[in-house]
């Protein structure tokens, strides 16, 4: 991981230049750019947790800790972009990452497109084809179209973009879990001129509609327009 500070003003600053230690009461900063690679890792397409760029940042902190490629930030307020498209326009709460994994505590975001509140634990791994680590999450809020095929990259089935509307998602529920298997509780989603439905149960093989496997009690909406296998195995 790397950062170019631009204009920063930083106050109650403790360093340690031989441990790589950075550590600051209360930051300001702005015109920053960010990156971290995992270089041994090959790029995806979308959004890739393990190669970010972060760029034209602004950032206001309560406190600020860089040391052994872990970042922690308690962030009072953040604009960024990022390389995959995504432009994060208000940021607030804690922020946790080092070289295996995110942790969102307490976060509120605010894109073009969306607007999430989220409580996030996810290994950098999650969304790998092979040995995936695990994902936790809580989220309420709204989703775009445009935001949702970039962090769902190439996992997201190319003919349910077609078909995808433009109106933002709105979601509620906890998900547990990665893209070969997953439980999710008190999901709410609702897609106008799409669906509606709440749901509690496991899904698996969530890549691959033709060997998608579920468990769910669903209360739908009849307004899918989705075309999924005719039968799905349970899990």
């Amino acid at each position: 991981m790397n950062a170019y500070f631009g204009d920063a003003v930083a106050q109650t600053t403790y360093l340690d230049l031989y441990k790589g230690l950075y550590q600051i009461g209360h930051l300001d900063w702005k015109k920053g750019k960010v990156n971290y690679d995992q270089n041994y890792i090959r790029p995806v397409s979308g959004m890739d947790f393990n190669h970010i760029a972060l760029s034209a940042m602004t950032l206001k902190a309560d406190s600020f800790y860089y040391c052994d490629s872990k970042i922690d930030v308690k962030i009072r307020e953040a604009q960024f972009k990022e390389k995959s498209g995504l432009q994060v326009d208000q940021l607030y709460g804690r922020f946790v990452m080092d070289s295996v994994k995110l942790q969102l505590p307490d976060i509120c975001l605010r894109t073009p497109y969306s607007q999430l509140q989220a409580t996030v634990d996810m290994d950098m791994n999650a969304f790998d084809e092979v040995k995936p680590g695990k994902l936790m999450a809580q989220l309420k809020g709204a989703l775009g179209r445009s935001d949702l095929f970039l962090f769902a990259g190439d996992a997201f089935p190319s003919a349910m973009k077609k078909k995808w509307p433009f109106y933002p998602m709105k979601i509620e529920g906890s998900f547990k879990g990665n893209m070969q298997q997953a439980s999710f509780s008190g999901l709410k989603l609702s897609l106008p001129t799409a669906f509606e439905l709440s749901a509690d149960g496991k899904v698996g093989n969530l890549t691959d509609l033709n060997r998608l496997k579920a468990n769910v009690d669903l209360t739908p909406v009849p307004i899918i327009w989705i075309s999924l296998p005719p039968c799905l195995p349970l899990l």
